[in-house]
């Protein structure tokens, strides 16, 4: 039995709620009922303040038995605290209430059998323990990410805000964490994703596993902690909490614990201004300019080329309240970025070393931090005795001396790598450089166009049209369609897509800044109507091969010459419609004024997000499928709303597994990243918040089938 409260609001006071942890422990999976509440469901809900008004509150229940519990209660706002027993059959019968007195702590007095005592685990002679993870790829947090990909985890630690400081009133970084982190170093995994390694006690930990890229596959929102001498251990990525080990004997367990490798020096607060700001200028001042250090002014638009502020642009986070539930693998992971896009496509010939590589990726995954340390954010005067009373507490308690306050990093002065001469960096966002070809054969779309519709359901079907052959110049290189094709006419919808897998969810994107809303837990994703996304190229080939099995025709996804001849629709343009600079608010769902909507936050932030503030298509997130015009062929959404995957492969470099081409602009994007030729790349398990997919169907001169509606 326990007390329910709120975020904010009522202070440990709340709703009385039985509990069996046995049923389930997501949301509200183990609530038995709520008392009083006989026979009623218990739904879980996202509130503010979420038992100011309820009635009555409840504190200290201590239960009788698993169904009489005796329980500290306040009927009303005008009645005092009383001791009550109280039953799963919404029974409440006062004991004891005195007037001018609040009765607290109730606790039976009776003989009960001495509790055994359990062993101490502590060794306080020791400064560390061991962690061991069984298999990191057991669980939800890692599902569908083949063996093998994780390779190392890196280990953070935070520095917590010290008292009347922290939140949104003095930000660590933009709509970014909340607190001081540091980044302890990696321990390897092992093939068969288990791990053995040993950790500083008495301090949070959070794990972050990482690809062969050191990229951050999944996040890790929470902390814990181990004590001196323990054995700590986990089975696998977010596993059920009711989750036991198997009995299978590991590759980790058969080494000695792994140490932990530093990161580039001693332990200390992550600081853009130390850790990031010497890549910029070394390989980015050479041509913007060294026009100045970040400022740190997190609320109000600078008034020059801030570093932090001009990076942090670029880059999607988990915001500063994102949805609690467990995301998706890969859903911020650092390719995802318009930052890492811009480097790895070729930014002016910038050629960055693997450590400059790793310092702006750990920057992503740790939420893009500005400060690294809490006198630096709030300055000496707030920290008054708050750094020395913390060092005595921690000394004294965790036998440790706690976090130093003093910058912990020395700026490496390089000189930047291009000393050209200084350009005029323009504050825009309109891209300049042309993916215009030259169309060599092409036949008028809306002359010899077909149309055919596969009816899925009463309900859902799917339209196509027959694109033709043609071909055209891509620089020096001639691009042929020799067969025409038919081409889905829409991007698969969830609703179309469900018909495959109706367990898929694509769930949503979160709000910027702080949200209390008891209706949503973001940008809905997941209607009916708009683009399936968050699924893999694997899983978009799967639904191809179904749909191939139900209907016998030969579905596949385009290649991704198909997808630019038919998305061009004889336009030797960046868009069917014209050039970067038109207007694509009738055509298109790009990043526009959509994106700087309201936000619940103290003062009103600048338009930070790289959009087309000046153009409004209407949508936050992705529009229902069909929202705007079609181009010449009768195809919807080519340059926008989702990005699409294709068929080709991706050049990885040798990395593996194999990457595959996704086309296309989406709804976070702008035109830059939109354009009939744009292209990027993503690994065939990933599943990605803005990537979707439409079909294509091997042309047939009498094209005869049926949908068979029996199970897949």
């Amino acid at each position: 039995v326990g007390i329910v409260t709120g975020h904010h609001g009522v202070k440990r006071a709340g709703e009385l709620v039985v509990l069996d942890p046995a049923l389930g422990r997501f949301e509200t999976d183990g609530v038995v009922q709520r008392i009083p509440g006989h026979g009623k469901t218990v739904k879980p809900l996202i509130v503010d303040k979420l038992v100011d008004e309820s009635w009555p509150k409840f504190l200290h229940p201590y239960p009788l038995s698993s169904k009489y519990f005796l329980v500290s209660a306040k009927l009303n706002a005008e009645a005092a605290w009383g001791i009550y027993l109280v039953d799963v059959f919404d029974n409440l019968l006062l004991l004891k209430a005195e007037t001018g007195f609040d009765l607290l702590e109730p606790i039976p007095l009776k003989t009960r059998p001495l509790p055994p005592v359990i062993p101490n685990l502590v060794d306080t002679k020791s400064k560390s323990a061991t962690v061991y993870l069984e298999d990191i790829y057991q669980g939800p947090g890692l599902e569908g990410v083949p063996r093998g990909t994780v390779k190392k985890l890196r280990l953070i630690t935070y520095h917590f805000a010290y008292r009347n400081m922290g939140g949104q009133q003095d930000p660590i970084g933009l709509d970014g964490p909340w607190d001081v982190k540091c980044v302890l170093g990696t321990v390897p995994v092992e093939a068969d994703g288990s791990a053995l390694f040993n950790v500083p006690a008495n301090v949070p930990l959070s794990f972050q596993p990482v690809d062969e890229e050191g990229k951050a596959i999944q996040l890790m929102r929470s902390w814990s902690t181990a004590m001196p001498g323990e054995k700590v251990s986990c089975v696998g990525c977010h596993e059920q909490q009711n989750a036991g080990p198997t009995s299978k004997t590991t590759v980790a367990v058969r080494k000695a614990p792994s140490e932990i490798t530093p990161w580039y020096g001693k332990v200390r607060g992550f600081s853009f201004k130390r850790e990031v700001e010497p890549v910029v200028d070394r390989h980015c001042a050479g041509c913007h300019g060294k026009a100045g250090e970040s400022s740190g002014q997190l609320a109000e638009a600078p008034t020059i080329v801030d570093p932090y502020m001009f990076l942090r642009r670029m880059v999607r986070t988990p915001t500063m309240e994102p949805d609690m539930h467990v995301v998706e693998p890969y859903e911020f992971h650092a390719d995802t970025t318009e930052l890492i896009r811009m480097l790895k496509t070729g930014h002016y010939g910038v050629k960055l070393d693997a450590e400059a590589w790793d310092r702006i990726v750990t920057w992503i995954d740790l939420n893009t931090p500005f400060h690294g340390s809490w006198t630096e954010n709030v300055g000496h005067k707030r920290m008054r005795n708050s750094v020395s009373r913390r060092r005595d507490l921690m000394l004294r308690y965790a036998g440790i001396n706690g976090m130093d306050e003093d910058p912990a990093a020395l700026r490496e002065e390089k000189p930047p790598e291009q000393q050209a001469e200084q350009m005029t960096v323009v504050d825009t966002w309109v891209d300049e450089t042309s993916q215009d070809v030259t169309v060599v054969k092409t036949a008028a779309p809306g002359a010899v166009r077909g149309t055919q519709v596969i009816q899925l359901t009463e309900g859902q079907s799917l339209p196509l049209v027959r694109i033709t052959e043609g071909a055209f110049m891509k620089g020096e290189t001639r691009i042929d369609i020799v067969e025409p094709f038919w081409m889905a006419t829409h991007e698969i919808s969830n609703g179309v897509y469900a018909l495959f897998d109706p367990q898929h969810d694509s769930r949503l994107e979160p709000h910027d800044y702080l949200h209390f809303d008891p209706q949503r837990r973001g940008y809905p994703l997941n209607e009916a109507d708009q683009p399936v996304v968050k699924i893999s190229w694997a899983e978009a080939m799967a639904f191809c091969q179904w749909l191939s099995h139900k209907t016998g025709l030969d579905v596949s996804l385009p290649t991704e010459s198909q997808w630019e001849w038919a998305c061009r629709a004889g336009s030797g343009h960046r868009f069917w419609y014209g050039h970067g600079k038109t207007d694509f608010t009738q055509y298109d769902n790009l990043a526009d004024a959509q994106m700087w909507g309201p936000t619940w936050d103290r003062g009103k932030r600048w338009q930070w997000r790289p959009a087309m503030g000046q153009q409004d298509d209407g949508y936050r997130v992705s529009a229902p499928v069909g929202s705007y015009k079609p181009n010449p062929w009768g195809l919807y959404d080519m340059h926008g709303n989702v990005a699409e995957w294709t068929l080709s492969r991706y050049e990885s470099a040798g990395l593996s597994p194999t990457k595959r081409v996704i086309r296309g602009g989406s709804w976070s994007d702008r035109p830059k990243w939109a354009g009939a030729g744009s292209r990027w790349g993503y690994k065939e398990h990933q599943k990605v918040y803005n990537v979707g997919f439409r079909v294509v169907v091997k042309d047939r001169k009498e094209a005869k089938y049926s949908f068979r509606q029996s199970s897949h």
